[in-house]
């Protein structure tokens, strides 16, 4: 999540969508008053590599600490955080007045590779088949929302993680929502509105954080071939990202 007063946008980092090469990329263009926070250990890395500053401002006493104590206690600001817990801790003309941005993606390829960064990281206990995968996570989706928010497991679930991010009591708080299929176009759109460099785009292009989980042929289609049922819960579970940003099965 990075918080810019010097352009004035707040990046509402969602998952598996390509948020940490783009928050590694806007980094390079964070002032000393901007809020930038952690990221994972080998994506500081990367980041320190392209000589862009790294976490600031993100410290204080009156935050929580990240769920499922992935972040110190008295991280006020952190990764993927939840527009609500933002709102809470901001001015009202700071959160009501900046760009909201954030970055969405098919879901029906967002679910994939949520499945494939599953798989590689708990290695031989992960889920083998997506199908079974897909269905135990649906039935089970308001157990692992409610466990995150006890602090007991690092994110609420591929189904509603990204919800919590950019919505605020059911609705969606984005200004510039970036389509992760038309980043050429909607990258350099946004750096334009805020007053970034044209380079944007081919600097975050550059950049390769979080990937190499999914095999080439584990495309959307490919996986969902002959799973009608998979396909019906994608339409209804993500109906509203289907209608607003007209996507299908590809």
């Amino acid at each position: 999540m990075i918080l810019s007063h010097s352009h004035q946008f707040i990046f509402l980092k969602t998952r598996k969508t390509g948020g940490t090469s783009f928050e590694i990329a806007l980094s390079k263009y964070a002032g000393p008053e901007d809020v930038v926070t952690p990221i994972a250990p080998a994506d500081e890395k990367i980041r320190a590599a392209l000589g862009h500053g790294g976490p600031r401002n993100h410290l204080g006493d009156a935050g929580p600490a990240a769920p499922g104590g992935q972040h110190p206690p008295g991280l006020r600001f952190y990764n993927h955080m939840e527009a609500a817990e933002l709102r809470a801790l901001v001015p009202q003309p700071v959160f009501d007045g900046y760009l909201k941005v954030a970055i969405t993606r098919n879901p029906f390829d967002y679910v994939v590779s949520w499945y494939y960064w599953e798989r590689a990281r708990h290695g031989p206990t992960s889920p083998q088949d997506f199908r079974v995968w897909l269905k135990y996570h649906h039935l089970r989706q308001p157990e692992i929302e409610a466990a995150y928010r006890r602090r007991q497991h690092t994110n609420p679930g591929v189904f509603a993680s990204n919800r919590l991010i950019t919505h605020v009591d059911g609705r969606s708080v984005v200004d510039l929502m970036i389509r992760y299929e038309d980043f050429e176009h909607d990258v350099p759109a946004f750096a334009a509105r805020v007053g970034l460099p044209a380079s944007l785009y081919r600097e975050f292009s550059e950049i390769s954080a979080k990937g190499g989980y999914r095999p080439a042929s584990a495309t959307s289609r490919a996986m969902f071939e002959g799973f009608p049922e998979g396909r019906a819960l994608i339409e209804k579970m993500f109906a509203e990202d289907i209608e607003t940003h007209h996507y299908a099965l590809a």
